[in-house]
């Protein structure tokens, strides 16, 4: 079931638009990552809700999957990753039930050069537990007053058209 959101946009006329919930449930959360605006927004929500290393540690992972440096410099990446959201008590530690695991395959390759695979494989199954968790997120996220304005000013909302008393709209 689709509802109407109304909300007043600041512009010169001060119309109001209508925004449904429909086009909102439509946004993913890779679409999210993806728009300046939106990621923004969802940021600020995480970051409110106490849950932005979520966020932080892909943003991470991400860096490391694309990491141009040399094997010390993965190694490196990967240790920071592990000392910033996975070790106990880390600044941003993060709540996973993979620590034990990431913390088995560091100790395995603990004297072996540890390669980009190697590095992505040791974080991948909590690279999907946080994924998770930041879907759930997104998904609340999505239920915000904030959402529905964000969503309205990202790129990939295109403003709803009337035609004969029928709102239509779509995402390009």
């Amino acid at each position: 079931m689709c509802v109407d959101l109304r909300k007043v946009r600041k512009s010169s006329q001060s119309s109001a638009s209508v925004v449904s919930t429909c086009q909102i449930s439509n946004i993913t959360l890779y679409d999210a990552l993806k728009d300046p605006t939106l990621l923004h927004s969802f940021e600020f929500y995480l970051k409110k809700h106490w849950s932005q290393e979520y966020l932080m540690f892909i943003k991470a992972v991400n860096q490391l999957r694309h990491e141009a440096g040399q094997l010390k410099d993965i190694e490196d990446t990967l240790l920071r990753i592990y000392h910033n959201f996975i070790e106990t008590d880390s600044p941003m530690e993060l709540n996973v039930t993979t620590k034990k695991e990431v913390e088995d395959k560091l100790n395995s390759l603990q004297w072996a050069v540890i390669s980009r695979e190697d590095a992505i494989d040791i974080l991948n199954s909590t690279e999907q537990e946080v994924l998770a968790s930041l879907h759930i997120k997104f998904s609340e996220f999505l239920g915000t007053s904030l959402a529905a304005v964000s969503s309205q000013q990202s790129k990939i909302y295109e403003e709803p058209r009337f035609h004969g008393g029928l709102y239509f709209g779509s995402y390009v």
